[in-house]
């Protein structure tokens, strides 16, 4: 799901079709003036889009992620393969 927005950039306005997510990501890098670090030191847990201002939806932890797991799993068939 995606949806056409128009943004603030450092350079004016763009307007770019991105995930509800990345839309969220700028209003936060907007409302603190570009500086990712002003993101994560965040000072207004009231605001709604508070806990997406990384980019992720805290709802879906442990759902997809990486695969780690699998990579561990076929090396460790790879290695007893090899004995």
């Amino acid at each position: 799901m995606s949806c056409v927005v128009e943004f603030r950039t450092k350079n004016g306005t763009r307007k770019a079709t991105l995930t509800p997510l990345k839309a969220i990501r700028q209003k936060c890098l907007d409302c603190s003036n570009w500086q990712t670090l002003e993101i994560r030191l965040c000072q207004v847990p009231l605001c709604p889009l508070f806990s997406f201002r990384f980019g992720t939806n805290p709802n879906r932890k442990g759902f997809g992620g990486t695969f780690n797991h699998l990579r561990k799993e076929k090396n460790a068939v790879t290695n007893q393969k090899q004995d």
